[in-house]
């Protein structure tokens, strides 16, 4: 707010959160425009609606199949993306370790991309083969467009850049 004041720029808000919180509502008092990709109750009437902000690199180009390809998978077989963000999310590694070891056969015919985060695939990858469960680990996935692509339903934190990719990719 003071550096935009300062600089005699106009002040712009883009909220990406479904409801917006404290500090967005207290920069929005001040704004010059106000954006928001939420919709529904709670919205102020004068923040204008634009989609959710998708960098280009995110998006998904070619098939499924092609997608499944350039990352190493059976192009035929439904897949399971999982991601924690960039830099993983032990309590998903932790909860999907357990459900394959606890209920493999829930995922019998598919194949499961899990991106796990830095120095856990290893790891992750070893319980996958032991509850004989079909999957490929990375720490990082720097092609999250051939990701997105790939996937037929995804376990994911539920980050703005995270749900608005899903809802760009379908």
């Amino acid at each position: 707010v003071n550096a935009a004041r300062a600089e005699r720029v106009p002040l712009v808000l883009l909220n990406l959160d479904a409801v917006a919180g404290k500090a967005n509502r207290w920069v929005g008092r001040k704004a010059d425009l106000r954006l928001t990709a939420a919709d529904g109750p709670g919205v102020p009437a004068d923040w204008e609606r634009v989609r959710p902000v998708v960098r280009e690199s995110a998006m998904p180009s070619g098939t499924p199949a092609e997608c499944r390809i350039r990352l190493g998978l059976d192009p035929e077989r439904p897949t399971l993306l999982v991601t924690g963000g960039s830099q993983g999310a032990r309590s998903i590694n932790r909860m999907l370790a357990r459900v394959t070891t606890d209920s493999p056969k829930a995922f019998e015919g598919w194949q499961i991309l899990h991106q796990c985060g830095s120095g856990d695939s290893a790891e992750q990858q070893a319980l996958y083969q032991a509850a004989g469960v079909e999957a490929v680990c990375h720490d990082y996935l720097d092609d999250m467009a051939s990701a997105w692509g790939a996937a037929d339903l995804a376990v994911a934190r539920c980050g703005a850049g995270t749900v608005a990719e899903i809802w760009a990719s379908r």
